[in-house]
């Protein structure tokens, strides 16, 4: 087995990530796969999990950054949780515990039935080590989608237009100041009715105040007559009564 010197002096002319990779021959491009493949190798498994992990990670950090336009297919959070567990070996109820919760109600999270939300997100950023945000962001990437397809039929939300609203305020409300005017001139009417019935109420109690006055007169004038009429003396009759 070759010594850490013996392979540095072997592969130090591999300039991995520069551009002249492109002028590679076969036997160097040969070369790099094959130190790839002795230093994978030598991994332990932990280090193998934190790679595809970190590799689905970036597929998903890809994935936010696109272009909606650009993206022909939603890719749900299922999907890439889906990858997550494939690589741990790990089976969704099992996943389901691990955060406290049943995998039916959790199944309608990540299918899209309900929305996600930010408790899911720091689960799910905990768990996978990740950053919570990242799966809120695939979240929002496909809200986004979703929008994109809903312009595509946009005719059926025409109907919500302020326009239209404020159109039916306006009728509503020339709709009440008819109605006021109706109540002022109702009450008006009311009042000017009231006006008259006062003005006849006066002129009827004018009136039986002359009859009652004249009446009065009246009595009074006939009950004078009568005491004048009770106090006469025949004059025959004086002349007796003065004998």
């Amino acid at each position: 087995m070759e010594n850490k010197k013996k392979r540095k002096e072997k592969f130090q002319d591999i300039a991995i990530g520069q551009a002249e990779y492109k002028e590679w021959s076969a036997e160097k491009v040969a070369a790099v796969k094959a130190a790839v493949k002795e230093h994978a190798a030598k991994r332990s498994e932990e280090q193998k999990l934190s790679n595809e992990m970190v590799a689905i990670e970036l597929k998903m950090i890809h994935y936010v950054n696109q272009e909606s336009q650009n993206t022909r297919k939603p890719i749900k959070i299922a999907d890439f949780l889906s990858q997550y567990l494939s690589v741990m070996k790990l089976s969704f109820k099992r996943f389901a515990e691990g955060l406290d919760t049943k995998d039916s109600n959790l199944k309608k999270y990540v299918d899209g039935e309900r929305s996600f939300n930010g408790d899911l997100a720091m689960k799910f950023g905990s768990f996978f080590h990740t950053s919570p945000d990242l799966w809120l962001k695939v979240h929002a990437k496909n809200e986004l989608l979703q929008l994109q397809e809903n312009k595509k039929d946009s005719q059926r939300y025409k109907r919500y237009d302020y326009t239209t609203v404020i159109e039916i305020g306006s009728a509503v409300e020339a709709n009440g100041a008819r109605k006021t005017s109706v109540q002022v001139e109702s009450r008006t009417g009311a009042s000017k009715k009231g006006v008259g019935y006062a003005k006849h109420s006066a002129k009827s109690y004018k009136a039986e105040k002359s009859l009652v006055l004249r009446d009065s007169g009246s009595k009074v004038r006939g009950s004078s007559k009568v005491a004048q009429k009770d106090s006469y003396v025949p004059k025959a009759v004086g002349k007796k009564q003065a004998r």
